[in-house]
């Protein structure tokens, strides 16, 4: 009988099976989907008799965001997850299609299968022919901190507190631009440097969408990028319609998606 036990362990103390996670998947993640799923997870330790085999985490709905089983032992990787499935009484997990080792066992054992985000991918450089030459771009510095949030929160409608650090975080790393109608934020770019990647972000004020700005911003965003000389990336969920047309006008091809599986 193959004796498998796992224990809670603090993510710290994992980097280095996650650093082998993150280079086995043959696509960047989404930066902003790890950090907002992925982060707030439960890790775990996964051992085979007295090896350390893997690793996966939970979210607060109990779903899988990560699951990874060492080359060596792959060939558990079928029963680790059934294991942890039981263990856990989960119903249901998220997987990128990028993960080639783990996907296979997610959709053998799943009833079924739905997209939750698109992962895009530069895919060729556009010229968009409507521009907009009057506005003014500015990398967002510590004065901008409060009427960045005040842009978010009243003129795109994004609620929660949590904005004030996240908006910290990215003028605090250089990766927030605003773009300014006579000094009125009406859009934002965000260029977040991971590894080789830029993840990209856009915002647009709700009375400026539907008039390009969103293809605008993130076409300079990808030039920025090129300067950097950083492949740019970026992601929506599958319900955001104008952000796939702004996304797509803008060059990118959805290579891979991130699938929720029910188990």
């Amino acid at each position: 009988m193959i004796n498998f036990y796992t224990e809670s362990i603090d993510k710290n103390l994992i980097e280095d099976f996650i650093s082998l996670y993150k280079d086995s998947l043959i696509a960047p993640m989404d930066d902003m989907w790890e950090s907002l799923t992925v982060e707030n997870s439960k890790f775990y330790l996964v051992y085979l008799e007295n090896n350390k085999v893997g690793y996966y985490s939970l979210d607060d709905n109990n779903y899988i965001t990560q699951f990874f089983v060492l080359d060596e032992f792959i060939e558990f990787n079928y029963d680790i997850l059934v294991y942890i499935l039981k263990k856990h009484g989960i119903k249901n997990g998220f997987i990128s299609t990028s993960d080639i080792k783990s996907l296979p066992v997610f959709l053998d054992l799943s009833k079924n299968v739905n997209v939750d985000t698109y992962l895009y991918t530069d895919n060729k450089n556009i010229v968009l022919k409507k521009t907009f030459d009057d506005l003014v771009v500015k990398v967002a510095d510590d004065n901008d901190l409060k009427r960045a949030f005040d842009y978010v929160e009243n003129s795109v409608n994004l609620k929660g507190d949590w904005q004030w650090d996240y908006l910290r975080n990215l003028i605090g790393k250089k990766e927030l631009f605003l773009f300014l109608n006579d000094n009125e934020i009406i859009g934002t770019g965000e260029k977040r440097k991971h590894d080789d990647c830029g993840h990209l972000g856009v915002t647009v004020s709700i009375k400026y969408q539907g008039k390009g700005l969103g293809s605008y911003i993130m076409s300079f965003l990808k030039k920025e990028c090129y300067k950097d000389n950083l492949i740019p990336v970026c992601s929506t969920t599958v319900g955001n319609i104008s952000s796939q047309k702004a996304i797509k006008k803008s060059g990118f091809y959805a290579y891979h998606r991130i699938l929720e599986i029910e188990f």
